[in-house]
């Protein structure tokens, strides 16, 4: 069980890197030069870049990701929220499809980090 614990936030977190990720590739549609798609691409990749740092920092400390990953959460529901009602003026609950998975992450790294903390 401990194992399971441990493994499963990981292998979240870096899954929800590489499903944030895919969000990048609508730069690939636009008719620019190679320079511009490769500034867009990796400005949109700023996130998963964040997330990555995040998730070295906690494959050794729990709280390290029970907190980055709760303010990724909150980054992607206010950002996602708000754009979504500027376009149409109602909330949308599809924001919870891009933020949740990042709270169950930073649950698990919680539940990892109260039940095997270093004394």
């Amino acid at each position: 069980m401990k194992k399971l614990l441990y493994w499963t936030p990981r292998v979240l977190s870096i899954l929800y890197c590489l499903f944030i990720m895919l969000f990048s590739f609508d730069v690939f549609e636009e008719n620019t030069s190679f320079i511009n798609l490769m500034i867009g691409f990796i400005m949109h990749n700023i996130p998963v870049i964040v997330m990555i740092i995040i998730t070295v920092f906690a494959w050794k400390r729990d709280l390290v990701g029970a907190i980055g990953f709760t303010l990724v959460g909150i980054f992607f529901f206010v950002l996602t929220g708000s754009l979504m009602m500027i376009e149409s003026g109602v909330f949308n609950p599809s924001v919870f499809i891009v933020s949740v998975p990042a709270w169950i992450i930073a649950f698990l790294y919680g539940i990892n980090w109260f039940k095997y903390k270093p004394l």
